[in-house]
C-alpha cells in the first residue's frame, strides 16, 4: 500500500500495520539512540510540525502542564492534546501525549529523518493517561505491555 503525505510517497506493508511490527522498531531506537528529552512544544522540527499539520491543520498541543480540553465538555477554544514528552536527535522524533476530547486516550508518534525529510513514521495509541510515558524506560514498558491493546492506526492522531 501506498500514502502521500507533505508531497512525500510512503509504502508499508498493511499485514506489518496490523501486527504491530513497527512496535519493534521503535523501541530499538529507544534502546539504541542517544535520544534528548524536551517538555516543550517548541522543540518539535519544522519537518514534523508540516507533517502532522498535513494530515490535521487544526492539530495544536499544550505544554506539560498547560491546561487542554481532557474531558468530554469540549469547548474548542483550547487544545484536545497535552504533550506529555519529545525524545530526539537529528535522525529521530518520538513524541507522547495525551489526548481529550470524547475518550480520553494517549499517543506516542515516531518519526526517521533524513536530509529534513520524513522517511519513516508510525502513530500508536491506547486507552486512558499516558503520563506513564515520561520517560523512555516506560515508553518501552508500555509498548511491550500494551502492544496487543495499542491501536496503530493513522486514522487517529
Amino acid at each position: 500500500m501506498t500514502l502521500t503525505c507533505c508531497g512525500q510517497l510512503y509504502k508499508y506493508n498493511d499485514r506489518d500495520v496490523i501486527e504491530n511490527k513497527s512496535v519493534d522498531n521503535v523501541i530499538a531506537v529507544i534502546d539504541k539512540e542517544n535520544l534528548k528529552l524536551c517538555k516543550d512544544k517548541k522543540e518539535i522540527p519544522k519537518i514534523i510540525k508540516a507533517t502532522i499539520k498535513s494530515w490535521d491543520r487544526e492539530f495544536k498541543l499544550a505544554n506539560p502542564g498547560q491546561y487542554y480540553e481532557a474531558t468530554d465538555l469540549v469547548s474548542g477554544r483550547h487544545p484536545r492534546r497535552q504533550l506529555i514528552a519529545i525524545f530526539k536527535n537529528e535522525k529521530y522524533f518520538i513524541m507522547t501525549y495525551n489526548h481529550g476530547g470524547y475518550g480520553h486516550h494517549s499517543h506516542i508518534m515516531y518519526f526517521q529523518i533524513d536530509n529534513a525529510k520524513v522517511i519513516d513514521f508510525w502513530v500508536g495509541y491506547g486507552r486512558g493517561r499516558g503520563n506513564e510515558m515520561e520517560d523512555k524506560q516506560n515508553i518501552k514498558d508500555w509498548l511491550t505491555l500494551k502492544a496487543e491493546s495499542l491501536q496503530t492506526n493513522f486514522v487517529e492522531y
